[in-house]
């Protein structure tokens, strides 16, 4: 993975952490003792999906920026396709 794909992952992950603290600990008054679990999923769930969105928008712009945007498209297309991507944490076969 290039420089830019992990620039631009790191972006995306540090501000949709910023955007679920403010709105949920900050302004809804969700108690810190949620933040590993419930404010987390928030922040991995929305950056996931900032991220594919945005793979997917950007996919043009590789004809003039180079192969940095395919790449990011690429990486994460291998990453949340995967058959069955929890099978290396839950030591199960998928059907």
């Amino acid at each position: 993975m290039t420089r830019t794909a992990n620039r631009i992952i790191s972006i995306a992950i540090v501000f949709t952490a910023v955007y679920a603290i403010l709105r949920y600990n900050i302004f809804k008054g969700v108690e810190w003792t949620h933040f590993p679990l419930y404010i987390m999923n928030k922040i991995l769930a929305f950056s996931g999906f900032l991220l594919l969105v945005l793979s997917l928008a950007l996919e043009p712009a590789y004809r003039k920026q180079g192969a940095a945007w395919f790449a990011t498209r690429k990486f994460l297309s291998r990453t949340c396709m995967e058959a069955c991507p929890l099978s290396r944490w839950f030591q199960q076969q998928c059907s």
